[in-house]
């Protein structure tokens, strides 16, 4: 299928169909009660390129392979991240996911060492002492047989993680005041992205003065962190210090404080959550699917032994990523990436104006029925490599793709799979309720109630 046909016709330089509402509280009004099946349904009607059109704006919604490698990879440039994530600098600033530009270039080659594998390596022992806290808390706390929701744990598993990784050792002191104002901005962050006509941050609401006030929260004891560090003699094991000394190639130059913040505060909200959220659904998923399950404990068994599973391990622990990679195929941690066209394109011969919202919809693109057979059913080992070789590269992005690929991504995945080996050797996870529990689209896709499970040791 030709994705890009700048020669084409005239007559052929037409907009995509899709539906059209007078004003966007009409689109709004349609779309907010049902984000999900309104993607499905856009897509079954419209086909595999559907422009929806609100009034006088235009918003494409792209759901094959090859669209996402055309906006993301090959014709990058064209696009930025765009008018959607406007309102996430409040929380995010100009940290990589929302920086463009030279600016972003930069922030890449500062940044970009400090997640190179060497580095996970480094940091993996951090990860492993915050995993192995958690389930010797859960053998004093959780294994009587009590259902209890996990999406918490892991939030707070996660928040650990992502603070040792940062910090080293030295946020242990203060980690519950650190988790509240974190979920704080998490919150903040949801309202942002998901609320139409946000008023300006200096509009005194309830919301927005919360919002300041968790950010100079954050914000203070990141500063604190950075000028203690800048004069102790740390390991170099953690972010932190990595990202102190990194230096610009081109330039020598070190990362200024107020960038340096902006990457903290992102790394600490975005990190923490789409990792927790990924946990919480593969611990439903294992509920329902009790022979994965098992299968998952004579894998970690077999591997591991009686030994807590360290980084050296991952490559003994295949289908415990598997199991993983089909949690976030069902329930991507962002069910979409967005862009905006910066000068006319085209996709399959539909123009793409200038200025017009493109959306890749990851969450269709993962259950699309030419690339996934049986796309709603759970099954790990279609991420086996034989059949993975089979699709198109593009038909699982959960991170995205190109050169604003996600940059913890390893990270995310080695944490992702160190929990879940180490939960699953120590415990008999078991769903705690039978009640089918569906998405919530947010700023991630967060479960509409509490994941119920129950734990028993082993």
């Amino acid at each position: 299928m030709s994705v890009s046909t700048a020669n084409a016709p005239p007559t052929q330089r037409k907009l995509a169909p899709g539906p059209r509402y007078w004003t966007p509280f009409g689109f709004l009004r349609d779309m907010s009660p049902d984000v999900l099946g309104y993607l499905e349904r856009v897509h079954g009607e419209y086909g595999d390129v559907a422009c929806i059109r609100p009034g006088p704006l235009k918003s494409y919604l792209l759901a094959r392979p090859e669209h996402a490698k055309h906006v993301l990879v090959d014709n990058h440039k064209s696009y930025c991240k765009g008018i959607v994530f406007q309102n996430l600098r409040r929380v995010a600033g100009e940290g990589l996911i929302l920086s463009e530009g030279e600016l972003w270039k930069r922030q890449r080659r500062l940044v970009g060492p400090s997640f190179h594998r060497r580095r996970l390596a480094e940091m993996s022992p951090l990860m492993v002492a915050a995993i192995q806290d958690l389930v010797t808390r859960w053998e004093a706390e959780r294994a009587g047989g009590e259902p209890f929701d996990v999406l918490p744990e892991m939030s707070k598993l996660a928040l650990d993680v992502v603070c040792r990784a940062m910090f080293g050792t030295d946020m242990l002191d203060r980690a519950e005041s650190f988790h509240a104002h974190v979920q704080e901005a998490l919150e903040y962050s949801n309202y942002l992205i998901n609320t139409f006509l946000v008023p300006p941050i200096w509009v005194p609401t309830r919301r927005n003065r919360r919002g300041r006030r968790t950010r100079d929260w954050l914000d203070g004891v990141i500063r604190d962190m950075i000028r203690s560090r800048a004069g102790s003699a740390s390991d170099g094991s953690d972010l932190l210090s990595t990202m102190l000394a990194a230096r610009d190639e081109e330039t020598g130059e070190p990362m200024s404080e107020s960038l340096l913040l902006d990457e903290m505060r992102t790394f600490l909200i975005a990190g923490h959550e789409t990792t927790a959220v990924a946990l919480a659904w593969t611990f439903y998923l294992l509920g329902r699917h009790p022979e994965a399950a098992e299968r998952l404990q004579a894998e970690v068994d077999a591997a591991l032994g009686a030994s807590p599973p360290g980084f050296e391990d991952l490559p003994r622990l295949g289908y415990a990523r598997r199991v993983i990679d089909e949690s976030m195929r069902l329930y991507p941690p962002a069910l979409a990436t967005n862009r905006q066209a910066l000068e006319d394109d085209e996709v399959d011969g539909w123009l793409i104006p200038r200025r017009a919202n493109v959306t890749i919809s990851i969450w269709v693109t993962h259950r699309h029925p030419e690339f996934w057979n049986e796309p709603g059913r759970f099954d790990p080992d279609r991420f086996l490599p034989e059949r993975v070789e089979q699709r198109p590269r593009l038909a699982y992005l959960p991170f995205g793709a190109g050169p604003r690929r996600c940059i913890g991504e390893d990270f995310a995945l080695a944490e992702a799979t160190l929990a879940l080996a180490s939960i699953s050797q120590r415990f008999r996870v078991e769903r705690g309720s039978d009640r089918v529990v569906e998405p919530k689209p947010l700023l991630t896709l967060r479960p509409a109630e509490p994941i119920l499970v129950r734990i028993h040791p082993r």
